[in-house]
């Protein structure tokens, strides 16, 4: 486990992935004492919420974007 890495489920207010419940498959990573690297995976996230269900229509499985940028280095200041 890389200290230096950690996953997020990201609730998006607006898309409501999977009703609400938030979406897997982000995570943020520390560049540095002062950035961080924050991304987040839909295809990822839709993976993991689905695989194996037969009972999630293809339409459900489809990506519907973010409210937010999902690919973002944040630099303190």
């Amino acid at each position: 486990i890389d200290p230096n890495y950690v996953s997020v489920w990201f609730y998006d207010q607006r898309k409501k992935h999977f009703g609400g419940k938030g979406i897997s498959g982000g995570y943020i990573h520390l560049l540095s004492p002062t950035k961080i690297h924050w991304k987040l995976n839909e295809a990822l996230g839709i993976w993991n919420e689905t695989e194996g269900d037969e009972s999630i229509t293809d339409a459900e499985r489809q990506p519907i974007g973010f409210s937010v940028p999902d690919n973002v280095i944040m630099m303190k200041e």
